[in-house]
């Protein structure tokens, strides 16, 4: 068998767009499996939420690094200026610094990129899942000739009620429910096409199934390995800038005979004491402000909860299948939707303002 693809790599949406040969091993559910409406109109929306994701991250952490240095910046002349000197540039370079980090929040605020993102990713990822709840359509047909009717007339009534949903804006992603979206169970005869069955089965393992259990742990690993970090040099930071405080506070309190008062009561030692002070406790909010408008934590969390649950449906239905294969579908589509509905609150509740 020979891949098209480099095998190092990851094929990204390959659930959405899968390979011709899967395509031409299952030609009864060819529509199903390439559905060009769904794909185009997907691909527009991915393209506009990693365009919008990359805008909001940059700008984001641009905004956090300029004002880290701005501080930093007037750190130094507050408390070692005195000492060192400094060159004439500092103060302007400061606030050039601070300049940055408030055109970077305000451009994120005017453009509203968080939103943008949002939306469009909301959108792309409601069309995932549209794609995989046509074949619940199984369930009314059992032969490959009246299925391409319906899954062509039952896409453009979907794409047809996510485009007026959406429509509806911010309020959309706000009200949206999973138990909206997927229609109640229909009666369901026996199924007189066994090899059609054995194939949705098949095929929906190997789309649904597979591909997001390899997606969820695959991203949670990556925001897994984003977090630790970050979280450790938040908290050393943090504690570091206590105790300082701390020494700061008792040589206060110190008699002012006491050589170890003398010590560190010199203008360089008391300068550097303060300095780092400062600047380990900017750095820790610098940190924490990162990590929430990343949200690395929450999606780790979310990805590892939902990667359980795939596994857990899916080594249900593969004990019962082709009986239990709608069933199936419809509890890993309800927990798709879920999936969608948290990481909207997940990205609701994230920001890069300080």
């Amino acid at each position: 068998m020979h891949s098209p693809h480099d095998q190092t790599h990851v094929v990204a949406n390959r659930d959405v767009n899968p390979s011709a040969q899967l395509v031409a091993t299952y030609p009864d559910l060819a529509c199903l499996l390439r559905n060009e409406a769904i794909s185009a109109a997907f691909s527009d929306f991915e393209e506009k939420a990693l365009r919008w994701k990359r805008f909001y991250t940059f700008f984001g952490r641009l905004s956090l690094i300029a004002v880290m240095l701005a501080m930093v910046s007037f750190d130094y002349q507050i408390t070692l200026k005195h000492v060192y000197g400094a060159p004439p540039f500092l103060a302007g370079l400061a606030a050039a610094f601070a300049a940055t980090g408030l055109i970077s929040q305000a451009l994120l605020g005017l453009t509203h990129a968080k939103d943008c993102w949002l939306a469009t990713r909301f959108a792309a990822e409601r069309l995932r899942c549209l794609k995989f709840q046509l074949f619940l359509i199984l369930e009314e047909t059992s032969d490959a000739e009246s299925l391409v009717a319906k899954v062509k007339h039952r896409t453009s009534e979907g794409m047809a009620a996510l485009d007026q949903e959406l429509m509806g804006g911010r309020s959309a992603i706000m009200e949206f429910s999973p138990f909206d979206v997927l229609s109640p169970p229909r009666y369901r005869a026996t199924h007189t096409s066994k090899k059609l069955l054995d194939e949705a089965a098949s095929v929906y393992d190997i789309l649904r199934f597979t591909v997001e259990s390899q997606h969820f742990e695959d991203r949670f690993r990556a925001h897994d390995r984003e977090t630790r970090f970050p979280s450790l040099l938040a908290e050393f930071s943090f504690m570091s800038g206590a105790v300082l405080a701390s020494i700061g506070i008792l040589t206060a309190l110190l008699p002012s005979a006491w050589r170890l008062s003398q010590i560190l009561t010199a203008p360089p030692v008391m300068g550097w004491v303060d300095f780092l002070t400062w600047l380990l406790f900017v750095l820790s909010a610098v940190v924490a402000i990162h990590e929430r408008g990343s949200a690395h934590q929450q999606n780790a969390e979310r990805y590892v909860t939902y990667s359980r649950e795939v596994r857990r449906i899916r080594n249900n239905a593969m004990a019962h299948m082709p009986s239990s294969l709608f069933d199936a579908m419809r509890e890993m589509e309800h927990l798709m939707l879920r999936e969608i509905q948290d990481f909207c609150r997940d990205v609701r509740h994230s920001n890069y303002v300080f």
